[in-house]
């Protein structure tokens, strides 16, 4: 914290590209260009005894410590290439003059993005959106391509718009991309830190420290990650991230050979993301039409999503939502607390050097979960609704499907750990040094105050016509036999420590070396926090694909779509109201009664041995055994409680409640119409659609043999 005497210093560090690098001998060598950016990092610090008349004359009892540095940060960022719709394609005209065959090859429909310039119906197989009676102007693979601006959605034009122009030629040396873009994302930040240190005497201590960060980002694409093919937000999305510290430590000595340890410590973390222009994605601002497709719900009124296939050539606009409310309209972005308490106890005993403690703590998040409340919009070539060709599919509004969530709650969710501990580090001869410990931990679940997390229960699922609310799903505010938490815990779980280091020879050159630990873990807020839309009463609806027709998502929004020739399309949606979720799409539920956390069992054999010329040669066994794995039920349908089994949809109709029981029904009709078939039909559970169970029942193991050899050359250098 400081000495008896004030020091102090101030600095400045400039990394400026323009002024190159002279200690940068490879770029130098190699004539390589250095890219465009800019540090400089300014501060100071300063400390010493803090002392007044009548107090710490001695200027040996009170001391402190301050610090501030201010952080002006512009980091280069490599170009961003992307294919955005051409002029001509805007305009109507999809016959590609001028579009090199790498990119489009029409004598055989290839090229790296065939998806968006594709011949618009260039054939019909019979089940996709292009015959006669929906797609007149369709040449099926002969003639030339009429304009096709007439059949042009007002939505559809709406989103096309956002894209930018194109501002480059495409060739082999852009990867064939029309459109290039640098982003400028400035990262400045300052610190400020403290500390004060009090010695009541020599065997008592007490010191506490302060640290506070402030942060701006900038977030052109998207808040955090996003594919390269995003255009950047219309919203201008930018980061303001805010950390606090507080650590205080007391220190007592009993004795030379005893002391104890108390820590305390606490951190906040705020992430607010807002916009910087927030009119800009309103759907008022860009004549977006469309509304929520749930009754009664408050439409989001910022843009919806649009997805297409991956790196296809479609452009991405993919932003989450900004109306979640964790700081009002306009924010999206998480406040997290992390309070910890800890004491640590040493005792030397002639050779055992014991230790002993204990540890708790909790990690609290309030965080918008972003979904997409304001929709989704996805464009796929293979859906019933496509002209084989992405960008005409966006402006006429064919997409594929359409997902949104009903509302965006913010959960105060938290977790606990409380660990009591014990070690002795024993040297039991000479040669031998033995470690023995165990842990009693208490490893607590996730757990949303809110609401609580949902688990499945079969037992009191309904799988006849209209079941009650959110049938087969419990949560506390349910049943109270169910964890607000929905996964249980457990009071403690043992986890022993066990180590041995043997000096063969006595004289330190060889050396043996074991041990064996268990370590246990918490998963993911993120993860858990699957479980506990519905108790808050959010979820997801999706409309499922193909087999809906191809005039289906953007006329789930009241907004008919032109289906070609003049005709509309419209379609009756049915999604769940309130807080009932039956029907939602893909609903994450604990599995009811599990109560296990994640650990991991690692274990270590080896030996180092000292060679001639400063060297030391090691080999090792090391493994791990890791089980209770978080699994989520979603990847691949490992864990869904309601699938559809394979081929399903080819047999006839199994639910004896619906109209087409027992006949067959075509997913894919030949003339385009839409298909009657009900895909939930299929499902053993009729009233869901897919129910991903999450829970506790993965696993991996690990074992290596590792070889090294490390050789020290003089006071600079280590080989290895």
């Amino acid at each position: 914290s400081g000495t008896q005497k004030y020091h102090g210093e101030g600095y400045i560090y400039a990394r400026n590209s323009a002024a190159g690098y002279a200690n940068d001998w490879w770029n130098k060598n190699q004539n390589n260009s250095i890219y465009p950016s800019h540090f400089y990092y300014m501060g100071g610090n300063v400390g010493g005894p803090i002392f007044f008349k009548g107090f710490n004359k001695a200027k040996n009892k009170l001391f402190f410590w301050a610090g501030y540095e201010d952080m002006i940060q512009h980091p280069y960022n490599a170009p961003v290439v992307m294919n955005v719709p051409t002029a001509d394609q805007r305009a109507g005209n999809f016959n590609n003059a001028g579009i090199p065959t790498a990119m489009y090859d029409p004598s055989n429909n290839s090229g790296i993005y065939n998806q968006v310039y594709a011949l618009p119906c260039n054939t019909d197989n019979g089940w996709q959106g292009c015959n006669p009676a929906t797609s007149p102007w369709g040449g099926y693979g002969t003639g030339t391509v009429p304009n096709l601006s007439a059949y042009f959605d007002k939505a559809g034009m709406a989103m096309d718009n956002l894209n930018p122009a194109p501002n480059q030629t495409p060739g082999p040396g852009n990867g064939y991309n029309n459109f290039g873009y640098s982003p400028v994302t400035p990262q400045d930040r300052y610190e400020v830190t403290g500390k004060v240190t009090y010695a009541f005497n020599d065997n008592n201590k007490l010191w506490g420290s302060y640290a506070y960060q402030n942060e701006t980002d900038a977030h052109p694409l998207a808040v955090w990650w996003a594919p390269e093919w995003t255009i950047p937000y219309p919203g201008n999305p930018v980061g303001k991230e805010k950390a606090t510290l507080y650590l205080v430590n007391f220190t007592h000595v009993f004795n030379a050979s005893t002391t104890n340890e108390f820590v305390f410590s606490y951190v906040k973390f705020i992430n607010d993301a807002s916009q910087g222009s927030p009119s800009a994605s309103l759907r008022s601002t860009l004549g977006f039409p469309a509304a929520t497709i749930f009754p009664g719900g408050k439409t989001n009124p910022q843009i919806p999503n649009m997805t297409g296939g991956w790196n296809s050539g479609l452009t991405e606009i993919n932003e989450y939502s900004f109306y979640g409310g964790i700081y009002g309209d306009n924010s999206f972005g998480k406040t997290a607390k992390a309070p910890s308490i800890s004491d640590n106890f040493t005792k030397i005993v002639k050779t055992h050097s014991i230790k002993a403690g204990f540890y708790w703590d909790a990690e609290e998040n309030l965080q918008s979960w972003g979904g997409d409340t304001n929709g989704n919009y996805d464009f796929e070539t293979w859906g019933a609704s496509s002209t084989y060709n992405l960008t005409l599919d966006r402006l006429m509004a064919r997409a594929y499907d359409y997902n949104e969530q009903n509302t965006d709650p913010v959960p105060d969710t938290i977790w606990h750990q409380w660990s009591l501990w014990a070690q002795d580090s024993w040297k039991a001869t000479p040669k031998m040094t033995l470690t023995l410990g165990v842990r009693a931990d208490h490893e607590g679940q996730w757990v949303d105050k809110l609401g609580g997390a949902q688990v499945w229960d079969q037992a009191s699922y309904v799988n006849t016509p209209n079941p009650p609310a959110n049938t087969g799903l419990l949560w506390n505010q349910l049943n109270s036999r169910i964890p607000k938490s929905g996964f249980g815990s457990q009071l403690f779980l043992w986890d022993p420590r066990l180590g041995f280091a043997y000096d063969v020879f006595g004289t330190g050159k060889t050396v043996v070396r074991g041990g064996f630990g268990t370590y246990r873990y918490q998963i993911a807020e993120n993860d858990a926090g699957s479980a506990f839309g519905g108790p808050l009463g959010s979820y997801q609806w999706a409309t499922s694909g193909p087999s809906n027709g191809f005039c289906n998502a953007y006329a789930a929004l009241n907004s008919p779509i032109n289906c070609g020739g003049g005709g509309t399309g419209t379609i009756t949606w049915h999604p769940p109201t309130g807080l009932n979720q039956n029907g939602a799409s893909g609903m994450h539920a604990d599995a009811e009664g599990d109560n296990q956390v994640p650990y991991a069992n690692t274990w270590s054999f080896g030996f180092a041995q000292a060679l001639p010329g400063h060297t030391v040669a090691q080999a090792s066994y090391v493994g791990s055994m890791s089980r209770n794995q978080f699994l989520n039920g979603a990847n691949g349908h490992i864990e869904d409680a309601n699938p559809i089994p394979w081929g399903e949809l080819f047999l006839p109709d199994p639910d004896p409640y619906a109209t087409t029981y027992g006949q067959l029904t075509n997913p894919g009709p030949a003339d385009g119409s839409k298909s009657n078939q009900t895909i939930n039909d299929y499902r053993a559970l009729l009233n869901e659609s897919d129910i991903y169970i999450q829970t506790h029942g993965g696993h991996a193991n690990y074992n290596s043999l590792q070889v090294a050899a490390q050789k020290q050359s003089g006071n600079l250098f280590l080989f290895t």
